[in-house]
């Protein structure tokens, strides 16, 4: 890493920290379905309504910007993703 790495992440870091976050201790499940690189696990549908009724949101960024994933996974507990 060098420096020009180190500042670029020092700014995002305090850019992230200056939106707001949702929930704090929530659990975020990141879909795959779909898109990108074709890694979604067979179960996918499975998973999510596993997780689900554990009160996990579940996040598709096919359909939300980057300012709304950081907003809403920034004070999560825990983000599980592939």
């Amino acid at each position: 890493m060098n420096s020009n790495k180190s500042a670029r992440l020092k700014t995002m870091s305090a850019r992230v920290r200056e939106l707001p976050g949702s929930l704090p201790g929530h659990g975020i499940f990141i879909r795959r379905r779909g898109w990108g690189t074709h890694r979604a696990p067979k179960n996918e549908a499975e998973l999510e309504d596993y997780f689900v009724a554990r009160n996990f949101e579940i996040i598709d960024p096919s359909q939300m910007s980057v300012d709304e994933i950081v907003a809403r996974s920034r004070n999560a507990e825990v983000l599980i993703g592939v």
